[in-house]
C-alpha cells in the first residue's frame, strides 16, 4: 500500500488502513521526498524495534544514516526533519507516531508492505 504525508504537519499520529482486515506484525517502509533533490528512508518497524537507513539528499548527496529508533525519516534541509515510528498495529490498521522537528517542507510518499 501507499500514503502521503505532508511534513510540515505538527507532531502526532497518523493512522493508515490497510487493504485487508489483518492485523500486522512488522511493516517495511520506502519513503521519498522530491524538495530538489531527492531523499530517501527505507525501514522496519514490528512495534517494537524500528530501524530506518536514509539518504540526506539535498544537504549532503550520497550520505547515508541510520536510526535504530525510527522507521521512517525524512530530512527536508539541515534540521528540519520528521520521523515516525509504528506506535500501534490493530486488525486492518497501524498507527505512525510522527514527530516534526523544525520546520521541515515537502509531502512525502511511503510505499508499505506489512506482514501478519
Amino acid at each position: 500500500g501507499s500514503f502521503t504525508r505532508d511534513i510540515s504537519t505538527a507532531s502526532g499520529n497518523q493512522t493508515v488502513n490497510l487493504a485487508g482486515s489483518f492485523t500486522p506484525k512488522g511493516c517495511e517502509f520506502f519513503a521519498g521526498i522530491n524538495t530538489g533533490a531527492y531523499q530517501h528512508s527505507v525501514g522496519y518497524d514490528d512495534g517494537t524495534h524500528a530501524e530506518d537507513w536514509r539518504d540526506y539528499g539535498l544537504t549532503t548527496p550520497g550520505a547515508l544514516a541510520v536510526t535504530t529508533t525510527q522507521s521512517l525519516y525524512l530530512v527536508s534541509s539541515g534540521s528540519n526533519e520528521a520521523f515516525g515510528h509504528v506506535g500501534s498495529f490493530a486488525a486492518g490498521s497501524f498507527v505512525i507516531a510522527w514527530t516534526k522537528n523544525n520546520s521541515p517542507t515537502g509531502t512525502a510518499t511511503v510505499i508499505y508492505a506489512c506482514h501478519g
